[in-house]
């Protein structure tokens, strides 16, 4: 476990002084990630909640949101489908609270 002031609680494996393996990590609002590190960056397939209930679960790269993943936020809106660089990109599906859904390409996050 590694934790600071200035940084975010860490309890995992670590490897050369990064991050690597599994691990949790937990953030000074709330927010925790669960699943796999690569040299320090969350990488692999993982779990990030936030403290509102929203919450992201697939696969990381590079500490972001990339490839395959699911995502729900706390007022009920949900997606499923593909990542990249943190954002809705390619084959994905989004359901809002009322019932709507789209199903569909993204680029870029539209």
């Amino acid at each position: 476990m590694c934790a600071s002031p200035a940084s975010p609680r860490y309890e995992g494996e670590w490897r050369n002084d990064y991050k690597h393996g599994q691990g949790e990590e937990f953030y000074s609002d709330g927010g925790r990630y669960t699943g796999g590190w690569v040299d320090g960056k969350k990488s692999g397939e993982g779990t990030f909640r936030w403290l509102d209930g929203s919450e992201y679960k697939g696969t990381f790269h590079d500490d972001l949101f990339h490839g395959q993943g699911k995502q729900r936020w706390a007022d009920g809106r949900a997606y499923e489908g593909q990542w990249e660089a943190n954002q809705m990109h390619g084959s994905g599906r989004f359901k809002w609270p009322d019932g709507r859904t789209y199903q569909g390409q993204y680029v870029q996050g539209l």
